[in-house]
């Protein structure tokens, strides 16, 4: 079965929301005029296709987890596709805990005797006093804080950023006091992403910490790892 190994020797510093979109998945690069494209939501399948039908000169946008181990065809991926409805059957029955996918970004640390498994922390950390929630982010590639990350409340003007440690406060308004509401982060060369507060996420001293995808954009190098049976 041949396999790739895919990386980016010289990634470009230019940040992926500042380039000119084509789509939501293409953007032109001014700074070299070339076409982007971001395989950051590819399967390992997927990703596999695109390479084996694309040139050699390609310019993407990768995720940390998708670079330097091996990528190919998976035979049994239609067969995986149904994995999540039947982890969601069992879900109703009682048998699986499991969070969603956004709700997922969240670490939590286990306690034995919580079922929610958060971590009660001193009131100056990790906590949300009255109205204020707070946290750290940090970057998946070496668990280095994410300085100046951008954490917004969607549909709100509320936004603020991380300071140098990734810590970060932001002012919860009232009205969401008790219900489920959304963040979105935006971090320096890491994936977008969005997360799902629920209200027992805002009780008093319980700790998040949120953990952001490196990614790099650049001439993607394919290397066949010529392993076959």
């Amino acid at each position: 079965m041949k396999k790739y190994s895919l990386s980016i020797e010289n990634p470009c510093d230019k940040q992926w929301n500042q380039m000119l979109v084509h789509t939501d998945k293409i953007k032109h690069c001014t700074h070299c005029s070339k076409t982007v494209t971001d395989l950051t939501h590819l399967n390992d399948t997927e990703l596999y296709h695109f390479i084996e039908n694309t040139d050699d000169d390609v310019c993407v946008r990768l995720s940390n987890r998708q670079t330097n181990r091996p990528v190919f065809h998976e035979r049994f991926h239609t067969f995986k596709s149904y994995i999540p409805g039947l982890l969601t059957g069992l879900l109703l029955f009682g048998q699986v805990p499991m969070l969603s996918s956004s709700e997922s970004n969240i670490q939590l640390q286990f306690d034995q005797n919580s079922e929610l498994r958060t971590m009660v922390t001193p009131k100056k950390e990790n906590s949300i006093t009255n109205n204020i929630l707070s946290g750290t982010i940090i970057i998946d590639y070496d668990s280095t804080p994410a300085p100046n990350t951008k954490i917004k409340i969607k549909h709100t003007d509320i936004e603020v950023q991380s300071d140098e440690n990734g810590f970060f406060q932001l002012e919860v308004p009232s009205h969401l006091i008790g219900k489920k509401f959304i963040i979105s982060l935006d971090a320096l060369f890491c994936i977008e992403k969005e997360v799902i507060i629920k209200p027992s996420l805002l009780e008093k001293n319980k700790s998040i910490q949120i953990i952001m995808e490196m990614v790099a954009v650049g001439k993607v190098i394919k290397t066949n790892m010529n392993t076959s049976k």
